[in-house]
């Protein structure tokens, strides 16, 4: 099979990408600039004449079933292909953790992979009280610990959060360096990569890089200090996040954050650093080569979201712009569901809300499944539900999930903010849909409207779907290693 254009070539034919929204209600064009070199769908290059040892650390590893894994196990796949050494220092699935043995068979039989045990003392604490294990995160709305409550209570809090410092996951990281060492070692390691969240690896990172001095690549999957979903209430720990992230910034050769906008913000935050680049997640090429399973047509119209709902994520908008279908077209609305495929953060609350609003027997929960089948409800869904951050914040954040929904290639209804990260990534996959505002009721309603709309049937056309093809995307990371290496000797 012959080679695709060069790089330079396809470059220079491209022409800028539209995406043909609905702003509810007006319609519009988003015009973006034409792809960088760098996003355009090239053909994998043959073995890289230079084969590197690339020491690897992260929490989340196959058969660990969490968003991370699968970003980092397509690279490790592809940086072996081209004939990389690659070592992997993770940790063991354990109680409350989702593993899906199916993930394991997709890491090559040469990576070499080690285990370090770690304790989490949430789940120590929950099993002593017979509770479910909770994270020490806060609901920065709420009143909590941080306003009414008693001092003690304040003090017990503030103990019990020092533990979640960088995360709850930080009794892995003395583990996970003696492990990197060894496996340094074995694997004759050039360059050492870490790839977060939980944060606790960029911590373990910053042991290695001390001890073994190999250039280092920071993989931010998420903003650290400045994360929405984990914001701390009291100063003093903020304030040791944001040391800990700028002794990682500082000391990583290049810190690759996911989207363009997470990385003008930290640009934005370390003005006297140059040392950033964007690699977007992607989208597994064996997904791409499946077959899609018919679509069974029946008159109704059910909107599958896949994952977990937590944090800003938050479906309220959604659920009062269903009561309001079901109020201005009782017959319409009839013919539309909405079903959760996956955990729901403080779940009975949410339901409680739908039955308040009459809209519980349109609305359904069920229990997470394994990845491929996952997938494969994604492929049979009548339409795709994405849910962005609410709130005022900016979104510089993209859920893993828009990528496996891109290559699903079914009608998708993303509550997302228009020119937020989220609009910028169907932007490059060149890829329709119907977008509203996570905050806006009647937006989410003449979505609603639109998806169930009898010719809204058709597959998703994604032209731009190689741009997040992972075998392209491990050559930019390929690149950033040898630069790392290259600098450093």
């Amino acid at each position: 099979m012959k080679c695709c254009a060069k790089p330079h070539q396809a470059a220079s034919r491209a022409r800028p990408k539209t995406l043909s929204v609905l702003r509810f209600g007006t319609v519009g064009v988003y015009r973006f600039p034409a792809l960088p070199a760098f996003l355009l769908p090239v053909c994998p290059p043959p073995v890289s004449p230079r084969s590197l040892g690339i020491l690897v650390v992260a929490f989340h590893f196959p058969p660990l079933s969490a968003a991370g894994t699968h970003r980092t196990s397509n690279f490790v796949r592809e940086l072996t292909r081209r004939g990389h050494r690659v070592g992997v220092v993770t940790t063991s699935p354990g109680a409350g953790f989702k593993s899906d043995p199916h993930l394991s068979s997709k890491v090559p039989a040469s990576v070499e992979v080690v285990r370090a045990p770690h304790v989490d003392p949430f789940a120590l604490l929950a099993r002593w009280r017979g509770t479910a294990p909770r994270a020490a995160t806060v609901d920065p709305g709420a009143q909590g610990a941080t306003g009414s409550a008693r001092t003690v209570d304040r003090v017990l809090d503030y103990v019990s959060r020092l533990f979640d410092l960088p995360d709850r996951y930080a009794s892995w990281i003395l583990p996970a360096v003696a492990a990197g060492v060894a496996m340094a070692r074995r694997v004759r390691a050039d360059v050492l990569y870490t790839t977060a969240p939980p944060f606790s690896a960029h911590v373990a990172g910053l042991g290695l890089h001390r001890v073994l001095d190999l250039p280092w690549i920071v993989d931010l999957r998420d903003p650290w200090a400045t994360n929405p979903f984990n914001v701390r209430p009291f100063a003093s720990l903020r304030a040791i996040d944001e040391a800990l992230e700028a002794a990682v910034v500082k000391r990583a050769h290049t810190v690759v954050l996911n989207t363009e906008l997470a990385e003008a913000g930290y640009r934005a935050r370390y003005p006297e650093r140059s040392n950033f680049v964007t690699i977007t997640n992607g989208i597994d090429p064996d997904l791409l080569e499946r077959a899609a399973p018919a679509v069974l047509r029946n008159g109704n119209r059910a909107l599958l979201h896949a994952g977990t709902i937590y944090g800003r994520r938050s479906p309220h908008a959604l659920l009062e712009a269903l009561r309001r279908f079901k109020v201005e077209s009782p017959q319409l609305a009839r013919r539309l569901s909405i079903v959760q495929l996956g955990g729901v953060e403080n779940a009975p609350a949410l339901l409680e809300r739908a039955k308040a609003l009459g809209v519980d027997d349109a609305f359904e929960i069920r229990p997470p499944v394994g990845h491929d089948e996952a997938f494969e409800c994604l492929q049979r869904a009548d339409g795709l539900l994405l849910l962005g951050v609410s709130g005022e914040r900016p979104e510089v954040q993209v859920p893993a999930k828009l990528f496996e929904y891109i290559a699903a290639r079914r009608p998708m209804v993303v509550l997302a903010k228009s020119g937020g990260a989220i609009a910028r990534t169907l932007a490059q996959a060149d890829v329709h849909c119907l977008l509203a505002d996570p905050d806006d009721p009647n937006a989410v309603l003449t979505a609603l409207r639109s998806f169930t709309a009898p010719d809204t049937n058709a597959d998703v056309v994604t032209n731009g779907i190689g741009a997040f093809r992972y075998e392209n995307l491990a050559a930019r990371l390929e690149a950033t290693l040898l630069s790392a290496c290259d600098a450093s000797a």
